[in-house]
C-alpha cells in the first residue's frame, strides 16, 4: 500500500507531514493544513534565528579583528 504524502508548497518550500505530525494534529484537533502552517512557521522562525546568530557572530569576529579591540582607549 502506497502512503500518500501530505505536501504543502509555500514560496517554493515543501513542508512534508510525517506520521507523528499527523498523529499530533489529530490528538490536538488540528487540521492537516493547520499543522503544515505550524511546521512552516517553525521552520521560518528557526531560519530567522539562525541568520540572526550568524550575523551576531560575524559582527563579533569583525570587531575582534579590528583595531578597536586592540586599543582599549578607543
Amino acid at each position: 500500500m502506497k502512503r500518500r504524502k501530505e505536501l504543502y508548497y509555500n514560496n517554493s518550500m515543501t513542508v512534508e507531514l510525517t506520521e507523528s505530525d499527523k498523529t499530533y494534529a489529530l490528538q490536538h484537533g488540528l487540521s492537516l493544513g493547520e499543522m503544515r502552517d505550524f511546521k512552516f512557521d517553525q521552520i521560518k522562525e528557526e531560519e530567522m534565528m539562525r541568520s540572526f546568530y550568524q550575523q551576531q557572530e560575524k559582527e563579533r569576529i569583525d570587531f575582534e579583528n579590528s583595531p578597536q579591540s586592540i586599543y582599549a582607549a578607543w
